[in-house]
């Protein structure tokens, strides 16, 4: 029995990936989600434990972070160069500079949802916070319409409206916190409708990103080389803009202390090197509504840590409920897209052989009339 291919999904060489990258997609999207998970435990234990809102320029030093995955590209590149190789297939720095303006279109999109989203933590609560930003893979099912060409199917959407919900349900619904005064700091976070603005915002950006992720990076050897391009992109047009926040009193910047810097750069550095392997290859290999929706199981994920390991509050029945409806609508939206995805292979499949009879019957056609043309 022959493996199955995935016929849009082609390595370096253009030959058909096995049908298991889907399976290794939803492994590097469960990867994903437990680092998102972890990550946003950390600003909140930043900003309320060690009291540091310098939100814009801890942003910025994490995505700067990026950078460093360029640094074997660089070295390989520089080799090809020297030894007379540079001739053979292009490098992936040479993928970058050939799509230069649109891993730069790419980059501001990462960096403005970042910022966006990490400055909205300082202005609602997590829970009001996730259930706004679960919006996102609404957004990204609109752009995949719009930008990818996909097809409105009715079950995916509802599976998107389901995911909402269930957020809805975990986040806003959230029992009372256990709180303990000795382990929070002086700063309280309140809700405002300037936070939801900012997380509605950081939703349009994740979508639209997702969606040109898909659409523009086509093979995943080129995955680590666009997101260490992103981390050049947040320093040049990043450090000005914690400059700006800074002089302008929008947000001082401040040197945190060594426990929260040591927070910020170990989340730094995991951030860096699972978005570049593990996100980039969900993108790849899944579609973008599939990677967004997926994503809404940080809901799930961070109650369980709330509840279970942190004891910080209870749980409800309404709770419950959301969780499931979140997790039976990821497994709708998946099975969904993969019948789509399944019927897209097979008309791209088709469309050889219909070009070639068209080519065949167009030929037949030309020395038909040819000999007529010479009477």
């Amino acid at each position: 029995m022959g493996i199955e291919t995935v016929t849009d999904r082609r390595s370096c060489c253009g030959i058909p990936l096995p049908k298991s990258t889907i399976i290794l997609g939803y492994l590097c999207l469960t990867a994903v989600v437990l680092q998102w998970v972890a990550s946003g435990f950390v600003a909140q234990t930043v900003f309320t434990i060690f009291n540091y809102q310098s939100t814009v320029a801890q942003t910025v030093y994490n995505l700067c972070f990026y950078s460093v995955l360029l640094i074997p590209h660089i070295v390989s590149h520089q080799k090809a160069k020297r030894s007379g190789q540079h001739e053979q297939p292009s490098s992936a720095i040479d993928y970058v500079l050939e799509n230069k303006w649109k891993v730069l279109g790419l980059g501001c999109i990462w960096l403005s949802a970042q910022v966006v989203y990490v400055m909205s933590l300082l202005y609602s609560s997590m829970g009001k916070n996730t259930a706004v930003s679960s919006s996102s893979s609404a957004f990204s099912f609109v752009f995949s319409i719009l930008i990818l060409g996909y097809q409105f199917r009715i079950v995916s959407a509802l599976g998107v409206l389901g995911t909402i919900g269930g957020v809805v349900m975990t986040s806003l619904f959230r029992p009372e916190e256990i709180v303990d005064p000795s382990t929070t700091g002086d700063f309280e976070i309140v809700d405002s409708a300037q936070g939801y603005i900012m997380a509605v915002s950081a939703a349009v950006c994740f979508g639209l990103f997702s969606c040109l992720f898909k659409k523009w990076i086509k093979e995943d050897k080129y995955g680590g080389v666009v997101f260490g391009s992103f981390g050049l992109i947040s320093l040049v047009i990043g450090l000005p803009l914690v400059l700006i926040c800074h002089f302008t009193g929008l947000q001082t910047v401040a040197v945190p202390g060594w426990q929260a810097a040591l927070l910020i750069t170990l989340d730094a550095i995991l951030c860096c090197f699972v978005n570049n392997f593990c996100l980039s290859r969900a993108f790849i290999y899944l579609t973008p509504v599939v990677v967004l929706v997926g994503l809404s199981m940080t809901t799930p994920l961070s109650i369980f840590v709330d509840v279970v390991i942190l004891g910080k509050s209870a749980y409800s029945a309404l709770n419950v409920v959301g969780v499931c409806l979140i997790i039976l609508a990821v497994l709708v939206v998946g099975y969904d897209q993969n019948i789509y995805e399944k019927k897209l292979d097979a008309a791209k499949a088709q469309s050889p052989t219909r070009e070639q009879t068209t080519k065949e019957e167009s030929s037949a056609a030309t020395t038909d009339s040819g000999p007529c043309s010479a009477e």
